[in-house]
């Protein structure tokens, strides 16, 4: 059996749990495969604000390609090695659409941190996001006037993220931003999230920038995710494994399904295609 050079592995529902805990044998799993060379790398849709508080688990790992493919990070040298920004025109596009719509939204900028309006937490419950509130009491910064504050400081802005009330209301969003033709890759991610990214970034996209790095091809890359916005990099990568607790078209898509996130699906394809 084939084994991979790298293993690519998406956090929420993946590599995390339904606690947003690493378990004992997944954590296990991950270090005994960086010992043996393996390059496992997170492939995330957060933000490297959210995933610090995990990196101490994975002292050899060196790659994280967070903010979905917007910024490749090498621990070990501490600095981004490739990066695309949202520009200031389509964050003040976005901005004005969601002000137009007949409901309620809650935005989330991903800079190197989350960077959310002041109240808004209170809130996720509204947007579906209840399992994340403890995570952006703990760690997010909270403007007084977000839209006010980002034209003021200018920071970086790899991703933003759109909560919505209901699926039906993300559709509409969509719709609205594709009807205005901005330059940016749309997916749907959690239960009615949006994530808006400049066009052309992918996960897919980050991890051919890693792949380069190590002297590999997305073909020594295995893949593991459970939703939307993972589909680019399963389709891309070598071995595509879904989770047990995958959507049912990212399992269609898969040449492998594992055990569920709580169940250490990712520690059974770490064991299973990347190591002896």
């Amino acid at each position: 059996m084939r084994k991979y050079k790298i293993a690519a592995l998406d956090m929420d529902g993946t590599l995390l749990n339904s606690k947003k805990e690493v378990s004992p044998r997944t954590c296990s799993a991950v270090n005994r495969a960086l010992e043996e060379g393996v390059c496992v790398v997170i492939n995330s849709g957060r933000n490297m604000g959210e995933l610090k508080e995990y990196l101490n688990l994975f002292p050899k790992m060196r790659y994280i390609n967070c903010v979905s493919g917007a910024l490749v990070y090498d621990c070990r040298e501490k600095v981004a090695v490739h990066e695309t920004r949202l520009t200031g025109e389509v964050i003040e596009a976005v901005f004005d659409l969601m002000e137009k719509m007949p409901y309620p939204v809650m935005f989330h900028i991903h800079s190197m941190d989350s960077i959310v309006q002041k109240g808004d937490i209170e809130r996720m419950e509204q947007f579906h996001m209840e399992h994340f509130q403890r995570m952006f009491q703990r760690i997010s910064r909270q403007l007084d006037h977000l839209r006010e504050d980002y034209r003021k400081e200018g920071f970086p802005v790899y991703k933003v993220n759109i909560y919505h009330a209901s699926t039906k209301d993300r559709q509409a969003s969509r719709e609205a931003i594709i009807k205005a033709n901005l330059p940016v890759t749309l997916a749907d991610s959690e239960h009615s999230s949006l994530e808006i990214s400049a066009r052309g970034v992918t996960k897919a996209a980050g991890l051919r920038e890693i792949a380069k790095r190590t002297g590999a091809t997305l073909e020594d890359v295995m893949c593991v995710g459970d939703a939307d916005n993972d589909r680019d990099a399963l389709e891309a990568s070598g071995l595509a494994v879904a989770m047990g607790n995958a959507r049912p078209f990212i399992k269609e898509l898969c040449q492998v399904t594992v055990a569920d996130c709580d169940h250490d699906g990712v520690a059974e394809a770490i064991e299973t295609y990347c190591m002896d």
